[in-house]
């Protein structure tokens, strides 16, 4: 099962577990973390069945919550074990709900899958993870301040704004990374 929505909460109501979201869990958290494309996995205790929450976009501005619901695990993509955590899945919902309203908008360098993912886990309390596409910028000044100077090399050399993005995200990865 698949679905996309406006927020993991309601995304979450309509599966087969929206009566269990108030019932506290041990959720095995494990991060599907390929170059491009990054998710968290959550197996829930005493279950064979596996939620993946993940930031999706269609306009490359927008943020799109979808989950995926695995219930064979020989479906399931090589992951990272992180941790197990005693937790409600409205809990992990809304905290998931909560970095995509901080979030705001998709952007490819400064706000896509990966910094979903390791903001959740930071919120989560546990340990995140370099990403692969663009710095990892922990708030907003820094947001600002990178896309900032990506408008202005865009601007300086007449690119295409895409093109004039691409390069000035790769030069200033180096200037943000913690």
């Amino acid at each position: 099962m698949n679905a996309q929505g406006k927020c993991f909460a309601d995304l979450v109501k309509n599966t087969p577990y929206g009566s269990l979201l108030k019932k506290e869990f041990d959720y095995k958290i494990r991060l599907m973390k390929t170059h491009w494309h990054w998710y968290l996995l959550l197996k829930i205790g005493g279950t064979e069945h596996t939620i993946s929450m993940e930031i999706t976009t269609s306009t490359f501005t927008d943020l799109v919550p979808t989950i995926t619901i695995f219930e064979d695990e020989t479906k399931i993509p090589a992951s990272i074990e992180i941790a197990t955590l005693k937790l409600r899945l409205c809990d992990i919902a809304e905290l998931a709900d909560q970095v995509v309203k901080e979030m705001d908008t998709y952007s490819l360098f400064l706000r896509n899958c990966q910094h979903f993912c390791n903001r959740l886990l930071r919120e989560m309390g546990q340990q995140t993870y370099p990403t692969t596409i663009g710095p990892e910028v922990t708030v907003d000044k820094d947001v600002d301040s990178v896309t900032q100077r990506i408008s202005n090399f865009g601007d300086l050399f007449v690119l295409p704004k895409t093109m004039g993005s691409i390069l000035a995200a790769a030069l200033n990865i180096s200037l943000v990374r913690k």
